[in-house]
């Protein structure tokens, strides 16, 4: 395993580079210990610890330093690779904090990059000379961009076949993105992001916004805001001008899903259209879909049919499964056994459709299963014939598993869901349903990701024994 370093390049900065680099490590939980014992010359060498895990940085004290090189570097060593930790948490917390230094330091220093590089591709990821992307020849695990230079390098298209593992949008205009095979594939880490947001507990005046979140700018659009809107026009004028009309926030989210490519001027009409449609309630909705999932929510309003964008975003208005189909399958509790993990010995699939008033009942005997869940809890009152300790809980509305993996259009049919609890394992197979959920680029997933999934648990229903089904697992980071 080589050493990793986060590089700072702001060939701009004029300012005290020292005091803002150690400013940042202070608000993201770094502290400066001692002075390494090394020559004096261009550089402040300093090591520094988080939750008692040594770095070090090293600073420039140069005034005439070559525009494209780094003004600091963090040195990381080997510790970002999980097998030097004996908590998986931990560590999840430590890359986390990483990340969060990483965007700290683009908005401090106004940078143009920060890549993580490492022994072996210091020379491919970080800019040789200038302009910077013209000279770097491939994207690192983890960057911050500044969004010229992201528009420069051609895009989340060019650099990383669409829509990185995880990126966000921050306030500063930057942009981080990160693959998820880095260091961190296969650990806790990655059941971190996948859960939610993480984010360190800190004093509000220094608290970041954590980097996977899509957050809502300060200022008016930070889209090229004349590009979409042409681009829009000439597709439909009436969308364009509804699209003028929403707020900057909202109106800032549609554009940049245009601008990663999330949908094209078509689709974002559609997105548009259907948003501008909507009452307040299924607005509010719509928007939450936004926080949580940024460009890929209006890429899903502008590719699904009309029925699906209406069953999710509009739940209450239709007798027709949240799942968007006729039936579905749920994996559910009873609330006397809800636990945060969801055993599989607690897990019961159950087939279920939705009735007219917002239930989930049992295909076979029209039982009551539960009531269908929003942004505020369970939608509407018990119905008469349940009580209050019939009704479950499910584990599809814990964590983002996208409605094609329950949907099902007889009542008989396997879908991903019924597929994974049916496998005999000690992987917990809501976990296993999450990093399944993770493989896909949105909550809109195509048949062929389907059909990809389903292949995985083929093979891993057919094989003999347990051992080999958890081995496999872990094997193909799942």
């Amino acid at each position: 395993m080589s050493s990793r370093y986060l590089t700072v390049h702001a060939p701009e900065f004029a300012d005290d580079v020292v005091s803002t680099g150690l400013d940042a490590a202070e608000k993201t939980g770094f502290n400066i210990t001692t002075e390494k014992d090394v020559p004096e010359g261009d550089w402040l060498h300093l090591n520094a610890d988080y939750n008692n895990t040594t770095v070090w940085f090293e600073l420039s004290l140069s005034s005439d330093r070559e525009r494209h090189k780094c003004i600091l570097v963090l040195g990381l060593e080997d510790v970002l690779f999980p097998s030097n930790w004996s908590d998986g948490q931990n560590y999840a917390e430590f890359v986390a904090a990483v990340v969060d230094l990483a965007c700290e330091l683009a908005a401090a220093y106004d940078a143009e990059y920060v890549p993580l590089a490492s022994e072996f591709d210091y020379k491919e990821v970080t800019p040789t000379d200038m302009p910077f992307a013209d000279h770097i020849e491939h994207e690192p695990n983890l960057a911050v961009y500044s969004e010229s230079l992201l528009a420069e390098l051609g895009g989340f298209e060019e650099l990383y076949g669409g829509a990185p593992w995880r990126y966000a949008e921050m306030d500063s205009g930057h942009v981080v993105a990160m693959t998820e095979d880095g260091p961190w594939r296969n650990s806790e880490f990655m059941d971190l992001q996948l859960r939610g947001p993480q984010q360190r507990e800190t004093d509000m005046d220094s608290a970041l916004p954590d980097p996977f979140s899509v957050l809502d700018p300060d200022e008016e659009l930070v889209m090229d805001s004349d590009t979409v809107l042409n681009d829009l026009a000439k597709s439909n004028e009436e969308a364009a001008d509804a699209l003028r009309e929403m707020d900057s926030s909202v109106q800032w989210r549609f554009g940049r899903a245009y601008e990663t490519g999330a949908v094209d001027s078509d689709g974002l009409a559609t997105a548009v259209t259907r948003y501008d449609s909507l009452d307040t309630d299924s607005r509010d909705e719509f928007r939450s879909m936004l926080a949580g999932t940024g460009s890929a929510a209006v890429g899903f309003a502008g590719k699904v049919d009309e029925a699906t964008f209406e069953t999710i975003v509009m739940p209450k208005s239709r007798g027709v499964p949240s799942f968007g189909g006729t039936y579905g399958t749920d994996a559910v509790v009873p609330k006397d056994d809800i636990a945060q993990e969801f055993t599989n010995d607690a897990l019961t699939l159950e087939r279920v459709y939705r009735d007219g008033s917002n239930n989930l009942r049992r295909i076979g005997d029209d039982s009551f299963v539960r009531r269908l869940i929003d942004s505020d809890g369970p939608v509407g009152e018990l119905p008469a014939d349940a009580d209050p300790d019939d009704e479950w809980v499910s584990a599809l509305t814990k964590w983002p598993i996208p409605p094609a993996f329950a949907r099902m259009n007889h009542p008989d049919e396997a879908t991903i869901v019924s597929k994974t609890l049916a496998l005999d394992i000690e992987t917990s197979k809501v976990e296993l349903l999450e990093k399944l959920a993770g493989t896909t680029e949105s909550v809109v997933v195509s048949e062929d990701e389907l059909a990809a999934i389903e292949g995985v648990l083929d093979d891993l229903e057919a094989m003999d024994d347990e051992d080999s089904i958890d081995q496999y697992i872990k094997a193909n980071g799942l």
